[in-house]
């Protein structure tokens, strides 16, 4: 697990995966969201250096969040994020 974050039902927050430390140098190319029921994506973005998702949390429990990032030179790093209430 990367990072754990506490949500209640209802809230809304934006969550930022900062790239820049890891691959100094290197960019995103692209990042694939895994999204467990229990919270809601309302939507996504990426700069050269850190994903951003804003999740909504719709229902109880430990949920895990998992973002799958390619770097332009061929780098896949996969961040967990773990939501509890």
């Amino acid at each position: 697990m990367d990072k754990i974050y506490q949500l209640q039902i209802g809230e809304k927050y934006d969550y930022n995966i900062d790239m820049s430390v890891r691959w100094p140098g290197d960019t995103i190319a692209t990042v694939v969201w895994t999204i467990p029921t229990g919270l809601t994506k309302s939507g996504e973005s990426n700069t050269t250096t850190t994903a951003t998702v804003w999740l909504e949390r719709t229902g109880s429990g430990m949920l895990t969040v998992s973002a799958k990032i390619t770097s332009a030179s061929g780098r896949v790093e996969v961040v967990e994020l773990l939501f509890i209430e």
